[in-house]
């Protein structure tokens, strides 16, 4: 069995406990509730194996006493890579993209006053927000109260993201936690510099591939800087933050790369169970 999230790892183990099955379960957050902590607590021995998709929650839940250390590996997304990056749908007005649900630990406050800040001072940009609104309507109220209803569209959920990845100039995440964050990887493979809250997971990879900046979370003055110092470099060097994420997605992300790691999971799996 391979089981993703803390609910459905939980319940995978006590079918494993009972059935002897193999388990393979995935964390794939960096944060983890009370509730779930004490079940965590006393139930990680019972995983086959334990992976995580950064490494950060990795070393966390060993210091926390949540995982064995022998049975738990880093396993990273599997992103597929695009192969089209064309800009010609790009506008004269800066872009920038947000693919993320509307849920508290994304942070959509911090991103919309920094959007208030930059029209208050004549800045022009442009703000596209993918990503599930569970029919609430504060994000809309908050646009309309804010007056920036004309820069910021929320689009909604969108299956294929890449004809807004190729239209932006930068993606910004926001969010106030982590794991190892798709958005951000999307973005990567999509060679688009990235403007991301400085927090575990996000500063990594931002940090580690070289391709954008970093703000404090829940900083929106500095956000607000971060974006008009995206606009006010030259593209050339846009371009190369770009470069410099696609080439470490494809080196680290990509599917082929990625689901070849799984298979030597699942055989290891399956040998320690025999």
């Amino acid at each position: 069995m391979i089981s993703f999230m803390f609910g459905m790892n939980l319940i995978c183990r006590m079918l494993k406990f009972f059935s002897g099955i193999p388990l393979i379960t995935s964390v794939r957050n960096n944060e983890i509730s009370n509730l779930y902590f004490w079940l965590y607590r006393i139930s990680y021995n019972i995983d086959t194996l334990s992976t995580f998709n950064s490494e950060y929650a990795l070393k966390k839940f060993i210091a926390q006493k949540l995982t064995n250390p022998k049975k738990s590996v880093l396993q990273n997304n599997a992103i597929k890579i695009s192969e089209s990056h064309s800009n010609s749908n790009k506008t004269k007005v800066f872009t920038i993209i947000s693919l993320a649900h509307f849920r508290p630990q994304k942070d959509y406050i911090t991103l919309f006053v920094a959007i208030k800040i930059l029209k208050d001072k004549n800045i022009p940009v442009k703000l596209f927000v993918l990503g599930h609104t569970f029919d609430q309507k504060w994000p809309f109220d908050k646009l309309k109260s804010m007056e920036i209803e004309e820069l910021v569209s929320i689009v909604g959920f969108v299956q294929n993201t890449g004809e807004y990845l190729q239209a932006a100039d930068a993606l910004v995440l926001s969010s106030l936690w982590e794991g190892t964050p798709n958005a951000i990887l999307e973005a990567m493979a999509h060679k688009l510099p990235v403007i991301s809250s400085r927090i575990p997971g996000c500063e990594s990879l931002v940090l580690n591939s070289e391709c954008g900046f970093l703000f404090e979370k829940q900083n929106p003055e500095q956000l607000a800087e971060r974006i008009v110092g995206m606009m006010q470099i030259s593209e050339k060097e846009r371009q190369d933050f770009g470069q410099n994420g696609y080439q470490y997605v494809y080196d680290n992300y990509r599917e082929e790369v990625v689901y070849k790691q799984w298979l030597t999971l699942i055989k290891r799996a399956i040998k320690s169970a025999a």
